[in-house]
């Protein structure tokens, strides 16, 4: 098992054209995981009165919105225009263009993974959601329900408290390239857990994860 609890940062600041500095707290890549198809999550921190303005690129997007409300607008070859409040997902795929324009105070989280898709942008009411690659599903973990999740996999804790079992014997505390702290595990046979609160990520690298619920938390997992 190889898993590694990282913990948000709140003090990261992205400098984003035209809007300035905006706080984005989760900052996971593949430098980060070694994962080959997952290929990063990002929460920011938006104010009201703000557009954001982003592209999918080569990536298919799941967006989810884990508080606040905001407003989008995607163009390319399929368009929407929709406003988006906490749980609710948005799925863009690749070669498209968006706005963002946050209603109210927001926290946005946006998981990416490289794919050729065609289909459409939509929005998305519900518990999970699929692309060609990337999967996105919410848990709604009670205290001592605990889910195992499969490589490649982040696991998001949107609100609430939770726990990750991570290997002990030779796990140590090391700072990932970029902000974020992390503890990292390998080839332990004992295990120990891994506090969680809000905006923390367990990665699943390789082998499997265990997340546990220590109050009711919601977690967003996104998998590829």
């Amino acid at each position: 098992m190889r898993s590694r609890v990282i913990r948000p940062d709140e003090s990261n600041l992205i400098d984003l054209p035209g809007v300035g500095p905006c706080p984005r707290p989760v900052d996971i890549d593949q430098s980060v995981t070694g994962m080959s198809r997952l290929k990063s999550l990002r929460a920011y921190r938006f104010a009201p009165e703000t557009t954001i303005a982003g592209e999918s690129e080569v990536d298919e997007v799941l967006i989810v919105v884990l508080e606040g409300r905001i407003s989008m607008e995607v163009s390319g070859a399929s368009s929407l225009s929709a406003e988006f409040g906490p749980g609710q997902i948005l799925y863009m795929p690749p070669d498209h263009a968006y706005r963002l324009t946050p209603l109210a105070r927001c926290i946005v989280a946006y998981g990416r993974a490289e794919a050729s898709s065609s289909r459409d942008a939509r929005a998305i009411t519900g518990t999970a959601a699929a692309g060609e690659v990337l999967h996105l599903r919410r848990l709604s973990l009670r205290a001592g329900e605990a889910v195992t999740l499969d490589a490649e996999a982040l696991a998001l804790v949107a609100s609430g408290t939770a726990e990750a079992l991570v290997a002990s014997g030779a796990a140590e505390a090391l700072a990932a390239s970029g902000t974020a702290e992390a503890l990292v595990a390998s080839g332990a046979a004992e295990a120990e857990d891994a506090p969680m609160g809000p905006l923390s990520v367990l990665a699943v690298d390789a082998g499997s994860g265990t997340i546990q619920g220590t109050g009711t938390a919601e977690v967003w997992v996104y998998s590829a």
